[in-house]
């Protein structure tokens, strides 16, 4: 039963680099992006610095600063080649201008901007910053640790540069390096649902659940309603046993919000482990009416329905299974009993036949 969490933590947290290029914005959440969170970094920069431009590109650089709090990128850039034709020894130019366009992902011209920034300004830790997230969109994690690294040792107190690095640590897989990053980003803010978030998840990975749990307590003391936040600690809390505080961060979740697939079928399986094959058919059945293509809900509604002595509906979720799946040997087989039952001796011998094949091919 552990492995069976263990599987749907690993969907969530995914090792694989490909999910976006700043993990520690919570990408995996719902309706936050891998560009909003470079929005977020510039619009930051741009805050930061706006004011301290020159007379003669300040309305030229206010102008496509509104355009870009406004979605056009297009727009904005096009204004930042007024202001650098203006003033083309102005890093803060280059700064913005590759930072807008990495949230176009332009990721190469993003760097050859920040590149020229670094060039007329070598503590520009800011560039740094930014050039190492874009690095990381094009997965060169060591390089974009080599970037954050200077980022830090020029400016040691701006903490989004600790969320990224330890975002590049965790793609790098070294999550204890990772953690000792979220933590520092922690020190600098105790509210920060992000670095909770992915301290946790690099404690995930260093098998410490209990250390875990706690950073997601903190960040649903923060964020009440973070749906990722209690979709994991209940994976969490169902790896480690605890599968009744798993079942009420999962209904927490379906009251919250009633489309999270997840929570729907996770809360099923547990339904199921208690015998509860009515609750498990009407959660399966609220999972496969958001995902029609859910193989797993189809298989463990057909199961419920099996125990509840429902054959003919059993069969039918089967037989959906192998629609979707032909190989699914557990689908196989049990149709193939109830074929039996059915004396359909025929469609049970033919299917236990595949499962037969099919075992003989895995092995």
């Amino acid at each position: 039963m552990k492995g069976f969490w263990v599987t749907h933590i690993e969907k969530v947290i995914s090792f694989s680099p490909n999910q976006g290029p700043v993990k520690y914005y919570n990408v995996c959440a719902k309706g936050y992006t891998a560009n909003q969170a470079k929005t977020h970094l510039l619009l930051f920069f741009l805050l930061f610095s706006i004011s301290g431009f020159s007379q003669d590109v300040d309305k030229i650089v206010k102008q496509g600063y509104d355009l870009f709090t406004k979605g056009n990128y297009t727009g904005a850039i096009e204004c930042f080649n007024k202001a650098i034709t203006i003033r083309p020894e102005d890093s803060r130019l280059y700064l913005s201008r590759g930072t807008i366009k990495g949230v176009l992902e332009d990721y190469q011209g993003a760097i050859s901007d920040l590149n020229t920034a670094i060039h007329i300004n070598p503590i520009y830790s800011e560039a740094y910053h930014m050039r190492g997230v874009e690095k990381y969109s094009l997965d060169d994690y060591t390089g974009a640790l080599k970037d954050l690294d200077s980022a830090i040792d020029l400016d040691p107190q701006f903490p989004d540069s600790y969320l990224s690095r330890g975002a590049t640590k965790f793609a790098l897989k070294d999550f204890q390096g990772a953690m000792q990053d979220y933590t520092m980003a922690i020190e600098f803010d105790s509210v920060n649902t992000k670095a909770y978030d992915g301290r946790a998840k690099a404690k995930i990975c260093l098998q410490d659940s209990v250390g875990a749990i706690a950073d997601y307590d903190k960040v649903l003391f923060i964020e009440p309603e973070n749906l990722e936040a209690l979709f994991l600690r209940s994976s969490i809390k169902g790896m480690t046993g605890d599968y009744q505080g798993a079942f009420d961060d999962l209904s927490k979740i379906i009251d919250l919000d009633k489309g999270y697939q997840n929570a729907c079928f996770l809360r099923a399986y547990l339904k199921h482990q208690k015998e509860d094959y009515q609750g498990t058919i009407d959660d399966c059945s609220r999972a496969i009416k958001i995902n029609s293509a859910l193989t797993q809900a189809y298989n463990l509604r057909g199961d419920a329905e099996r125990l509840l002595g429902d054959f003919t509906h059993a069969i039918r979720d089967y037989n959906k299974v192998l629609e979707l799946e032909p190989n699914n040997v557990d689908a196989l087989f049990n149709r193939g009993y109830l074929k039996g039952i059915q004396k359909d001796y025929a469609g049970s011998i033919a299917d236990y036949t595949l499962v037969s094949c099919q075992q003989s091919y895995d092995g």
